[in-house]
């Protein structure tokens, strides 16, 4: 005699979808740590250096600077929005340009001639995933 109000098939349903949405949500953190890795790696590092404590010793002629401190610069806490702000570009785009010399990611994540609501998700999705790859790099 069972004591259980619910069905077995109940119970085995909530604990496979239970699993199921953990390995979900999971892979959906390493799916964007990898994203903004791979961003890092491939719009960034040749500036910032591999591992974003900046391009010294690069061969480009102004490099850009350490990105692993912008926690402890700002009081413990990181600016993750003036971090977005600033590789997103587009509200900052005249400053942005003239006094970091690097290119407007926002802009450049669009697809070309794509304005709609879904292409701006993906770019913002992209960006923050970027924000969230470089607040791992902080230092203590």
């Amino acid at each position: 005699m069972r004591n259980s109000s619910y069905p077995r098939g109940s119970i085995l349903f909530l604990v496979s979808f239970s699993f199921g949405a953990a390995v979900f949500l999971s892979t959906a953190q390493v799916s964007a740590q990898t994203t903004g890795k791979a961003d890092f790696h491939a719009y960034c590092a040749s500036c910032h250096g591999i591992d974003a404590t900046g391009g010294k010793g690069s061969e480009i002629p102004d490099p850009g600077p350490d990105l692993t401190h912008l926690r402890k610069k700002n009081g413990g806490a990181f600016p993750f929005q003036q971090v977005y702000d600033v590789i997103d570009g587009r509200e900052l785009a005249a400053a942005h340009q003239r006094l970091l010399d690097m290119p407007l990611w926002g802009v450049y994540f669009q697809p070309q001639g794509a304005h709609d609501s879904a292409s701006e998700a993906k770019v913002k999705s992209r960006i923050t995933e970027l924000v969230r790859y470089i607040e791992s790099l902080q230092k203590n």
